[in-house]
């Protein structure tokens, strides 16, 4: 098998393969099977070229970022997002896996045999209505009695309205809206389609909303200027008429689909962030939530303190939410790198005590997990590991714990590496 390479992907030179049932044409984003066709992202069809090329054998996640994100600084989510849209295909049509290598990356596996589905002899239609029938009223009534009404997890996004006349700002728009609605999808986000968004603008927009079930909506606007398109995106809160996230986006010497998928990426990950903190009936608790992911992702001394703060933020205004304390846990402990030696025994109690909290919250939170091994001594990687996978066991997907970062402490500036050691 080819050793791993960091050479970006070219999918218009990338060569034809068949996987299982699958046949794969790079070149046109095309995948075949049986009569069936359909196309993928670029993005998508990048990671799966760079795990079929490596096939049977363990692709990083610094590899998969060089060869299909030019090696520029992504979040987890977006690998995240590509291996699951592809563990989707591989369910759907066999023949292969996705395996998780924890705290490595990922290998690409051919089946023995293709996952088929045996198809039943259809019912009567009269007895597939009155089994239907039956099944809906036995559902219904296990609802009733023993589970809370679900969440609005549905999100209107609105296609991003260009300003001024240029056609290019137009066609961005619509594409960039559209991408939003088809990752949201491969995300399992249920996004309000085209015919219900007629009255999501004007005076009546969140209450139209909140009629369609969406909790949340997205809106924007896109423009030309002399330095390429610039997009202004915002998430709203439909029930509150509360803004809780605006990014800004400019094209800066970026290819328009480039632009397109960095927007879409960033959007979905709010997006995601938002939903999984809809509980949470506080505004200001979802904001300092997706504030403190956003300075996750940039990371260094400043912005880990910044996420710290916006933390405790969040458990103040929601103590009930487990990823609050979880998030608090894990801002915690990566503070402790940074900080002088009087804080470090405070920073070490704090992400304890919030990462129990988390688990006597939800005990799949795997998040806890991640904070906790950080605290062991130094050199006790048995105890970290052990804890780790913990983790692994309960939250197989979590980015960070398949990634575990550690420190140099005695840099100026702490970086992130491949493994995990204690604090100080």
């Amino acid at each position: 098998m080819a050793a791993e390479t960091d050479s970006p992907i070219d999918l218009a030179r990338a060569a034809a393969f068949v996987l299982g049932p699958l046949r794969v044409h790079p070149p046109t984003l095309e995948i075949a099977s049986g009569r069936r066709r359909e196309s993928l992202e670029p993005r998508i069809m990048q990671v799966f070229v760079a795990l079929e090329r490596q096939r049977g054998e363990v692709v990083s996640r610094e590899a998969l970022i060089a060869q299909c994100w030019d090696g520029r600084a992504v979040g987890d989510d977006a690998i995240n997002r590509c291996i699951g849209r592809l563990r989707r295909l591989a369910e759907a049509e066999g023949g292969f896996v996705i395996e998780t290598v924890p705290r490595v990356g990922y290998r690409l596996k051919e089946t023995a045999q293709p996952a088929v589905t045996p198809v039943a002899r259809p019912l009567p239609r009269w007895r597939w209505i009155a089994a239907a029938a039956v099944a809906i009223a036995a559902l219904t009534a296990a609802a009733f009695h023993f589970w809370p009404a679900p969440p609005l997890n549905r999100v209107a996004v609105l296609p991003l309205q260009p300003l001024g006349s240029a056609e290019d700002a137009r066609v961005f728009g619509a594409a960039v809206t559209d991408q939003i609605v088809g990752v949201m999808s491969e995300n399992q986000v249920q996004a309000v389609s085209r015919d219900e968004i007629g009255n999501l603008r004007g005076t009546g927009r969140d209450e139209a909303a909140e009629k369609l079930g969406a909790d949340f909506i997205l809106d924007g606007t896109v423009q030309h200027t002399p330095q390429g398109l610039s997009v202004i995106v915002h998430l709203d809160r439909a029930s509150s008429h509360t803004t809780l996230w605006t990014g800004s986006f400019d094209q800066a010497g970026l290819d328009p689909v480039a632009l397109q998928s960095q927007v879409a990426a960033r959007v979905v990950d709010e997006i995601k962030g938002a939903l999984s903190a809809a509980s949470i009936k506080d505004d200001a608790a979802i904001a300092a939530y997706l504030k403190a992911k956003e300075f996750a992702r940039e990371g260094g001394r400043t912005a880990t303190m910044q996420r710290l703060d916006q933390m405790r933020i969040v458990v103040d205004h929601a103590p009930d939410f487990g990823l609050g304390h979880s998030g608090l846990a894990w801002s915690a402990a990566s503070r402790i790198p940074y900080a002088d030696d009087a804080e470090v025994p405070g920073l070490r109690d704090e992400a304890r005590r919030e990462a129990e909290q988390a688990l006597k919250i939800d005990r799949h939170t795997g998040e806890a997990y991640l904070a906790l091994a950080a605290l062991p001594p130094p050199h006790d990687f048995g105890e970290q590991e052990r804890l780790l996978r913990q983790g692994l066991d309960v939250e197989p997907d979590e980015p960070t714990l398949n990634s575990p970062p550690c420190w140099k402490t005695s840099d100026a500036s702490p970086t992130p590496s491949r493994c995990m050691s204690g604090p100080r």
